[in-house]
């Protein structure tokens, strides 16, 4: 028996997979590969019918949620939030990564490239130096 990952609505409040970022990743590989589901089925190894579900915001099981992962290219920690909370730099990262018009290398660039400033940014604020705008 496969279990699921998180809590039935998937949201960040109770440690679940970010399902809605999941489906969206899903679903821009789907329209820039111009996939039907049967073809993604059979590249990702999961089911059509899975498919639907999971861009239907339904949270997959685990070995499920591992073959989504491995298809997408991008690591599992873009839809399991660390703590409660996602980060801005998290959020752009997981749109950079789901954009298959960009090489993986350029953007893993700008995803570190958006942590180091807004890490300089509220290091700045911390030290008051920074403007609170």
């Amino acid at each position: 028996m496969q279990h699921a990952i998180g809590s039935e609505t998937g949201s960040s409040e109770d440690g679940g997979v970010r399902i809605h970022e999941l489906a969206a990743m899903v679903r821009a590989k789907l329209d820039q590969q111009h996939l039907k589901l049967r073809d993604a089925a059979e590249q990702s190894g999961v089911s059509a019918a899975t498919l639907s579900r999971v861009l239907n915001n339904k949270l997959p099981d685990t070995k499920t949620f591992a073959a989504l992962v491995r298809w997408l290219g991008v690591s599992a920690d873009l839809f399991i939030p660390a703590g409660n909370r996602t980060t801005t730099p998290e959020t752009i990262e997981a749109h950079l990564r789901a954009d298959r018009t960009l090489p993986p290398e350029l953007a893993g660039a700008l995803a570190d490239l958006i942590r180091a400033t807004y890490a300089g940014h509220m290091a700045s604020r911390s030290t008051g130096d920074g403007a609170d705008s």
